[in-house]
C-alpha cells in the first residue's frame, strides 16, 4: 500500500490537505482552551497538594467604620486578581491606634486616635510554594511583608506579623 495514492490521499483514505486543515483546527482549539483555562488548570494542579498556612495581617490606622465592618467579615473567602482563592478570614480583632501628639508643654506624647484603629486579621489559606516562598494568589507571604487582605466585600492593606504552616500534605 502506498503512502500517497495518485489522487493525493493519505493511505487512500483521507486527502492530505483536509488532514492539514483538521490538524490546524485542533491546534487552534487547544491553544484557545489553554489561553482561557490553562492558568486555572495549572493553579488546580498546584493547589492539589498545597500546604495550608495560617497567618496574621496587622493593618494600621484604619477608619473605625471600616474596622466595625471588618469584624462582620469572618469566613469571607479571599480573592486575588478577580479569582477566588482557597482561603478565608478566620478571625478579626480591633486594637487601639496611637498617634504621637505634642502636649501644652511641648512634649511628645502618645494618644489614642478616636477616629482610627488597627485591625488584626487571622487568615487560613492553601498556598502555592513558588521560588522558595509561599504565595497567596499573586502575593508572597512572609513575616514583615506588606499584604493586601482582599475579599468580595473588603480590601485593606497591612503587614504580616505571624505565619505558621498548619498542614503540609505529603
Amino acid at each position: 500500500m502506498k503512502f500517497l495514492d495518485e489522487k493525493g490521499r493519505l493511505f487512500g483514505k483521507i486527502n492530505l490537505i483536509d488532514l492539514l486543515v483538521v490538524l490546524m483546527l485542533v491546534i487552534v482549539i487547544v491553544a484557545v482552551a489553554w489561553k482561557l483555562g490553562g492558568d486555572k488548570l495549572q493553579d488546580t494542579l498546584v493547589h492539589s497538594d498545597a500546604p495550608t498556612v495560617e497567618y496574621e495581617v496587622l493593618c494600621y490606622g484604619v477608619s473605625n467604620d471600616v474596622c466595625e465592618y471588618a469584624k462582620t467579615r469572618i469566613d469571607d473567602q479571599l480573592m486575588s486578581s478577580g479569582d477566588m482563592l482557597d482561603g478565608k478570614i478566620t478571625g478579626v480583632s480591633v486594637e487601639p491606634y496611637y498617634i504621637t501628639c505634642v502636649d501644652a508643654e511641648g512634649n511628645a506624647v502618645d494618644a489614642q486616635d478616636p477616629q482610627n484603629s488597627n485591625i488584626r486579621f487571622t487568615i487560613e489559606c492553601k498556598v502555592q510554594n513558588t521560588d522558595n516562598a509561599y504565595a497567596v494568589g499573586t502575593q508572597e507571604i512572609r513575616v514583615g511583608k506588606s499584604h493586601i487582605v482582599k475579599t468580595v466585600n473588603i480590601e485593606v492593606t497591612g503587614y504580616i506579623t505571624r505565619m505558621e504552616v498548619v498542614t503540609a500534605d505529603e
